[in-house]
């Protein structure tokens, strides 16, 4: 078949293209519509979307604990949520505190209602947060041993233990602590905070040690024992070569138990009172008499006199007597003693 001649009917020829549609306005009208559309719905997912991942809200943290979340506004930081929360937690504490846990915001997206106003907020951090409050610490020795509500409190329990030691104690020149009580404004969770009465039974505290204790004028056994809150058969049992019988020397030392305090108080004392001053003996020779003789010339009369002593105690035993003052009230009148020298 030559090149030139044509196929049957309904036949394409081999090799050829397919037959290229016309766009009618009408079709091109229908592209853009729908083209249209799609670029709308395309737009209003992208909004949603961007209103959806919009924050408006700030979502807020007591360490790592959600609380609540709150409006975005310029008066909303960490700082003014702590400060007014100090504030606030001051007041119903009836005492300066610090704040436990961090507050921390984050920003979210909130659906409204579940937006809190600023009274909410305050009274949930108000509930959710731990808080220390001030409190003083008691060094003793440079040790705490405890936790006190107040420096008043601390002054009024040291009174308190320093009148037990001086009640009754006339002339009393001091009183003091034998050891180093020093204080310290801390922070401290309520309950390592003591009241009054617990701590003046922690600081009068005894424990008991074995001691010695040198006899004055005056002492008896009972006395020793009351003094060292002993018994008379403990004293005795510690003191196996005395009994009730024996006389007590002065400077005699008794084994006793001592009751030592964890706070021990130390009082000086000024005492007077009254002695006898001894008449002196004065002697004359008489060359013309022998030794054996003996007259007296001259009856002695005992005089008086005033004596000023200092006397320092711890927790009521006697450490030291000093006299440090004497004056004669009544002056002695000599005894006089003719003696022989023949």
């Amino acid at each position: 078949m030559s090149s030139g001649t044509k196929s049957p009917a309904g036949h394409k020829p081999a090799g050829g293209r397919k037959k290229r549609r016309k766009l009618t306005p009408k079709k091109i009208k229908g592209y853009l519509r729908a083209t249209l559309i799609l670029s709308t719905l395309v737009g209003m997912i992208v909004l949603i979307a961007w209103l959806v991942g919009r924050s408006n809200a700030y979502a807020v943290y007591i360490g790592d604990k959600e609380i609540g979340s709150i409006k975005i506004a310029k008066s909303v930081t960490i700082e003014n949520l702590e400060s007014q929360a100090k504030e606030r937690l001051t007041q119903k504490n009836g005492t300066e505190v610090s704040l436990a846990a961090a507050i921390t915001l984050k920003k979210a997206h909130v659906a409204k209602a579940k937006l809190m106003d600023k009274d909410k907020l305050a009274a949930a951090i108000d509930m959710q947060m731990p808080v220390k409050v001030k409190a003083v610490a008691i060094k003793v020795d440079g040790s705490v041993i405890a936790m006190a509500k107040s420096q008043t409190e601390v002054a009024q329990v040291k009174e308190r233990i320093l009148t037990a030691y001086s009640q009754g104690l006339d002339n009393l020149e001091s009183s003091g602590f034998a050891e180093q009580i020093s204080t310290e404004d801390v922070f401290v969770s309520k309950n390592e905070i003591w009241d009054e009465e617990r701590l003046f039974a922690l600081l009068t505290t005894t424990t008991t040690t074995n001691g010695y204790y040198t006899a004055e004028p005056g002492d008896s056994l009972s006395a020793i024992a009351v003094t060292h809150n002993m018994t008379l058969a403990r004293l005795l049992e510690m003191n196996p070569d005395v009994t009730v019988d024996d006389p007590i020397r002065i400077g005699q030392v008794f084994n006793v138990e001592v009751s030592t305090p964890l706070l021990s108080v130390r009082t000086v004392q000024v005492t007077k009172k009254v002695e006898v001053a001894e008449a002196p003996l004065q002697f004359v020779t008489n060359p013309d008499q022998d030794r054996s003789y003996q007259k007296v010339l001259q009856e002695g009369k005992a005089g008086q006199r005033e004596v000023e002593v200092r006397v320092t105690r711890l927790n009521g035993v006697i450490e030291s007597s000093q006299e440090v003052v004497s004056r004669m009230l009544v002056e002695p009148q000599a005894r006089i003693e003719e003696v022989g020298a023949k």
